[in-house]
């Protein structure tokens, strides 16, 4: 049992190894061509899974602290992680177990399952899959993870499964359905630092930690916009536009970390930000 399996022992299902060829895609060509999308993240820690599990040594405790975070909550009593790898048969698995999946979702599921698998994978693109119900996480980003599983959230509020999934899974309706899940991290971030400025605890690296979340996120966003010009193909940073944009949004994100926060936090924002200035002093 690996230190993430030690940390989270409760609600969220944690897979961290299955054989190479059980994930064909992710294990191979998938390594080569990871450095697109930690480019668009601003990502240099990849997770990588092994047969024995995660790398030795790899100090995944951020993602740990999220997870704890979120794993009592109601709606990710069925949500399962995977980190570093992806292995199709396990989706396809979860995808047809699922209680709320309908005969429709389930059928869908298993025909897009090829294409979605081989374009996550071969990018070892970050993301959530609401029929399996499944959260895979290539990049250790705390981040990252919290916005995949604000996509569980959402997916578990909606009445029509099927259709949360087709919006995730055409350019258009994805930029929705990234946008709410976008908000919903960013929002927690910020009031969880306004609880610690409450209690005369926050710290400049909690609003530097902000900032990083706005830029990973605002970068990410981006290649969904870039991939709206190839509808019916989401193909990532391997979209030379959604390349571009991907890198377009981490500096919006940079220079403006407010570009994508919901406006019922704008406020608290401000707030945070003129403390940051008196915590640099």
């Amino acid at each position: 049992m690996n230190n993430y399996k030690k940390l989270v022992k409760e609600a969220l299902e944690v897979l961290d190894k299955d054989p190479w060829y059980k994930r064909p895609v992710s294990s191979t060509i998938g390594r080569i061509m990871d450095p697109l999308t930690a480019l668009i993240v601003g990502s240099g820690r990849s997770l990588w899974g092994t047969e024995e599990g995660l790398d030795a040594g790899m100090d995944i405790s951020d993602i740990a602290d999220v997870v704890n975070k979120y794993k009592k909550k109601k709606e990710l009593e069925d949500t399962a992680i995977s980190l570093g790898s992806s292995a199709p048969l396990t989706k396809l698995k979860r995808i047809w177990g699922s209680k709320r999946n309908s005969l429709l979702a389930k059928l869908f599921g298993t025909i897009f399952l090829p294409v979605n698998e081989v374009t996550s994978a071969l990018t070892r693109a970050d993301h959530y899959d609401p029929l399996a119900d499944l959260a895979v996480i290539y990049h250790n980003e705390p981040a990252i993870v919290e916005h995949e599983l604000g996509h569980a959230i959402d997916f578990k509020q909606t009445d029509n499964p099927l259709l949360y999934s087709l919006a995730t899974n055409n350019p258009i309706g994805s930029l929705y359905t990234e946008m709410e899940a976008t908000n919903r991290a960013l929002r927690n971030k910020i009031l969880k630092s306004m609880e610690k400025k409450k209690k005369g605890k926050l710290t400049k690296e909690d609003i530097d930690s902000i900032r990083r979340q706005a830029r990973k996120l605002t970068g990410a966003y981006g290649t969904y916009v870039g991939n709206t010009f190839i509808p019916g193909v989401n193909l990532g940073p391997l979209n030379p536009v959604a390349l571009a944009s991907g890198l377009v949004g981490q500096a919006v994100g940079s220079i403006y970390p407010y570009a994508l926060m919901p406006s019922d936090v704008e406020e608290d924002w401000e707030t945070l930000k003129e403390q940051y200035d008196k915590l640099k002093k």
